[in-house]
Order: structure tokens, then sequence, then C-alpha cells
């Protein structure tokens, strides 16, 4: 510790390649313990284009973050991302082209190699941290990394709303069935024959809301990986299903004759092509987050990613990234 303490230009510590970086967060705890601080965040160089941060106090699990940071400072997003990681307990390198899941600085250390963690200097070890566990992220057994809390929040927000709106749509589907039977019993009744027909509007309306909205939570809510996982693929095949489902239902539809009313033959097979229609409709809205799963992971490595920031003053939603 008093080899590696600096007071100047500010408060820091340093290590040389030989020196013992793997007590940095010994050593931080000690500047704690004078300065009477509870908590320790240890920032550390690890390579010329990346910051490791490290957290360590009450209250609080073990955690540790890459970060890019290049000839500035980390990008703002970057470091808000960062730290709600280590706040949540999660390990997270940030410095890549899409987050990947690490061990936390009091995980990667077993005891045989402690020795070898003292000698090591703060790149080589890094590098070496890269390749093993990188290699593991990428297997198909790999955790995903979650996303932030926020990104949560809203997403299983958007899920739900989506997920009642879907359920509500079948239920208005299996409605303007019993309507349609109502109205093929009375041909002849034009109450009948609108209620049947304005029924359609809130079977389509529903639809369209749930699929859009399931499929806006599916970026806010889906683990991150360094390449598509197998079920995302999985997915989007049953995606494809329903969506060629719904191509050969709009495609095999017959056309509603008219006038339809006062002619049994007629009201039946507008009656029909009704319930086509609700059909095409649900299988649409429900293929629609089956197909965004694997497009999300596809996307992803585009650094394309959303943001959302709540103030007193509203709320912003952000997707931003390179193109």
């Amino acid at each position: 510790f008093e080899r590696a303490v600096r007071t100047r230009p500010v408060l820091h510590l340093q290590y040389g390649p030989e020196a013992g970086w793997a007590s940095r967060l010994a050593h931080a705890r000690e500047v704690a313990r004078v300065l009477g601080g509870g908590r320790v965040l240890a920032v550390s160089a690890v390579s010329a284009g990346a910051l490791r941060v490290d957290l360590d106090g009450a209250g609080y699990e073990a955690a540790s973050v890459w970060l890019a940071a290049g000839d500035e400072a980390p990008g703002t997003d970057d470091v808000r991302r960062g730290v709600d990681a280590l706040l949540e307990g999660r390990s997270v390198d940030f410095s890549g082209a899409h987050p990947i899941a690490r061990a936390s600085w009091a995980e990667e250390a077993p005891v045989g190699a402690a020795k070898e963690a003292v000698t090591a200097s703060p790149v080589e070890a890094e590098a070496e941290s890269v390749r093993g566990r990188g290699a593991r992220a990428r297997g198909t057994g790999a955790r995903g990394v979650p996303q932030p809390r926020n990104h949560r929040i809203a997403g299983w927000s958007l899920f739900g709303a989506g997920v009642a709106s879907l359920g509500t749509s079948v239920g208005l589907h299996v409605w303007r069935g019993n309507l349609g039977d109502r109205f093929f019993d009375a041909p002849a009744s034009l109450r009948a024959a609108e209620d049947w027909n304005d029924a359609r509007i809130g079977v389509w309306t529903t639809a369209a809301f749930g699929g859009a909205s399931t499929s806006a939570a599916m970026p806010l809510l889906l683990p991150g990986y360094s390449r598509p996982p197998w079920w995302s693929w999985m997915l989007g095949g049953f995606g494809l299903g329903l969506t060629g489902y719904a191509i050969y239902e709009g495609a095999t539809m017959e056309s509603c004759p008219e006038p339809f009313i006062a002619d049994e033959a007629r009201v039946r097979s507008c009656v029909s092509r009704g319930q086509e229609a609700g059909r095409v409709a649900l299988a649409v809205a429900g293929a629609a987050p089956l197909l965004t799963v694997p497009l999300v992971y596809l996307l992803r490595p585009l650094r394309a990613e959303p943001s959302l920031s709540v103030t007193r003053e509203g709320a912003v939603f952000r997707v931003g990234g390179v193109f």
C-alpha cells in the first residue's frame, strides 16, 4: 500500500507491471478507512482504450464493469449503463461492440492463482480474461447480460400491455363470431348486420396495438449475447410460420358478395370471410414479436441501443448508435 499510494496531482493508487494490482481493492478500502468512506469504486486504466470499474461496499454485491474510453472520458450513456449494472450486482463488459457477461473482481482470481494474479500486469490479466470468459460467453449455455433495470421496467410494461391487448383481441374475435351467428339467424336485420360489421374495428385495433407493443418491448427485455442464441432462431421460425399462415389465409380468402342483406348464402359467406380476416390479424400480431427477437440480436452489433430517461419534467425514449 505504501508503494502504491500517490497524493499528487490527486490522491490515487499507481502500480507498475510487476506490482500487486490484484490488491487494489484492499488498498482502496484502506484509503476509505482513513478518509471515512463506506463504499469503494476502483477505476483502473486496463488498456489504452478501456477502463475497468470495481465496486466494493457494504450493502452491495461485488461487481465490475468495463467501459470504452479512447482518448477521452467514457460517454455519459456508457457510464450510466455501467453504474446501473454495478448497483444491481451485475458484472458486464461494455467496452466491445455489445455487452458481455464477465466475472466480478471477487470471482475472477481463484485462491490457487492469487500469486500469479499479483505478479501479472493489469493489461496482461485483462487480455487473458477477455480470451477465456469471452469464449464462454459466446457458448450456447452462457447467461445473457440483463438489460438495465429502467429498461426492464419499461419493457415489461409494454409487454404486459401488449399481451393484454392481444387477449382482448382474441375475446373480441370470438364475440364477433357470435354476432355473426345472430346475423345469420336474422339475415334481413340491419341492426344485426351493423353490430357484426362494426365489431371488426375492435378486433383489428387491439391486435395491431398488441403486436406493436410486444414487439417494442423486445429490445428492452432481451438479455445481451455476443451472437444470436439458438432460441431466438426458434422463436423467429415460429413467427415465420404464423406469417406464412396469415399469407395463405389472405390469399385464399373469398370476397364478400354485395349486397348480402337478406340473403342467407351471402351472409354466411361474409361472416366466414370476416372470421378469416380476424384470424389473419391475430396471426400477424402474434408473429411480429416473434420475428423481432432474432432481428434484435442481428441489429445489436450495430450499437443501436435504446435509452430511457425519466425526470420530474418528463420522459425521453431514444434510440441511438452507429448505423
